[in-house]
């Protein structure tokens, strides 16, 4: 798969036997706009990209996988499927994102 072979080529070109965390960074490729058709087809990548993830987990060529700026609804999902729980759940905190929430 692309990731399996972007990873490993990560791991070759910092010359290391193994990387410690790999993040899925967004929960999609598509911009929901026309509505579920984006979203199964976002869904299907979630799926096979942490397929890919949990194999190069196993096959020791990372150490950890996580997810970043997943929801609730994409965590959820991931549970679901997943063998291998994400180790990392990354998400953005500043001051100016809590203003805009109305927070800070």
């Amino acid at each position: 798969s692309k990731t399996t072979s972007s990873v490993q080529q990560s791991a070759r070109d910092l010359g290391l036997s193994a990387i410690d965390l790999v993040l899925i960074h967004w929960p999609g490729k598509f911009i929901k706009r026309d509505g579920d058709a984006n979203d199964r087809e976002n869904q299907a990548l979630r799926r096979t990209t942490w397929a890919s993830l949990e194999r190069l987990q196993r096959d020791g060529v990372v150490k950890r996988i996580g997810v970043s700026n997943f929801g609730r609804r994409h965590l959820e999902e991931l549970l679901e499927y997943a063998e291998i729980q994400p180790s990392v759940n990354q998400f953005e905190v500043h001051r100016e994102l809590l203003v805009g929430l109305g927070l800070g």
